[in-house]
């Protein structure tokens, strides 16, 4: 497959053929960045003490390889929510990490929510 980045979208470049003519179908694919997100423990307990460490991380998509790889010296801002509140994380070399507990039970979700991007989350759940 074919890819080509325009204005941060990654599009599908496909070549057509027909009797008489050729035809560039270009279609919507992904975007060009994307934020990984990664957690050390998906479950804690909810002691209020016991912490997950969640990593968010810059990658951008390569278009050679038709993957997202790590981008560390994208050091843009990232916008998360956490548990239902927002915040703004500066990465330091590509990477933010914020650390998560809680006192109450339940499952909580954590994930980026930057515009114009593919954003990822995970899920920590809080137990006895």
């Amino acid at each position: 497959m074919n890819f080509e980045v325009i204005d941060n979208v990654v599009m599908t470049v496909k070549e057509v053929v027909t009797p008489s003519q050729v035809a560039i179908i270009k279609e919507f694919y992904c975007f060009e960045h994307k934020t990984s997100v990664t957690t050390d423990k998906s479950n804690i307990l909810n002691n209020g003490v016991d912490m997950a460490v969640i990593a968010f991380k810059w990658q951008r998509f390569d278009v050679e390889t038709g993957s997202y790889i790590d981008n560390p010296t994208d050091n843009t801002d990232i916008i998360v929510n956490i548990a239902g509140t927002q915040a703004v994380i500066t990465p330091v070399n590509g990477v933010a990490e914020v650390t998560f507990s809680s006192a109450e039970l339940g499952e909580y979700v954590i994930e980026s929510i930057n515009p114009q991007a593919e954003n990822g989350k995970v899920t920590v759940i809080a137990s006895a």
